[in-house]
């Protein structure tokens, strides 16, 4: 098993590679602006991002659309067909990178949001958590020590009212 800086590094390192930089980035099969010719199409303006904190990780999802295809009953379909997608293109670079298997497991229902610019287009931005299976959470054991008993026993002695735990701390 990977230690959680590889991990994470992995990750990020598959999240950079799909950008659309100057001389050419991965394709992850899934995003707009990998349709089409570049020159002749009308180019659609999307991408992804990747957050992660402890062991939960956000892909968040930003395209342009038309605010008459948000009306349609299979718009939210598309737009969480797109961020599976890309936890696919995520797993696959992922194994590649590290020839481990990358396990996410989404946590909640995804954040699908839509802000217009005018009348006819507009912008989405979605996200979504998944719980990363590789990183296992870290052990919250505190070993304690004179000053964290002294404090749990006062904060008892208060009903847990930190203001009074202050001032008794201060008077002692």
């Amino acid at each position: 098993m990977s230690s959680i800086y590889e991990v994470i590094k992995a990750i990020h390192q598959a999240a950079a590679d799909a950008k659309d930089h100057p001389y050419g980035g991965k394709k992850t099969g899934v995003l707009k602006r990998e349709e089409g010719d570049f020159i002749l199409d009308s180019r659609s303006t999307d991408g992804f991002g990747v957050s992660i904190l402890g062991n939960m990780l956000t892909i968040k999802y930003q395209s342009e659309c038309k605010i008459s295809d948000t009306r349609e009953a299979s718009f939210e379909t598309d737009i969480e067909t797109i961020l599976q997608g890309i936890v696919t293109y995520l797993k696959k670079e992922f194994k590649s990178a590290t020839s481990e298997t990358l396990t996410l497991k989404m946590v909640g229902e995804s954040n699908i949001k839509v802000e217009s610019f005018n009348n006819k287009r507009g912008s989405v931005y979605a996200s979504c958590q998944y719980e990363i299976g590789n990183i296992k959470p870290l052990k919250t054991d505190i070993k304690q020590t004179g000053y964290t008993k002294a404090i749990d026993k006062m904060l008892k002695e208060t009903n847990n009212d930190p203001y009074w735990v202050f001032k008794k701390f201060l008077n002692d």
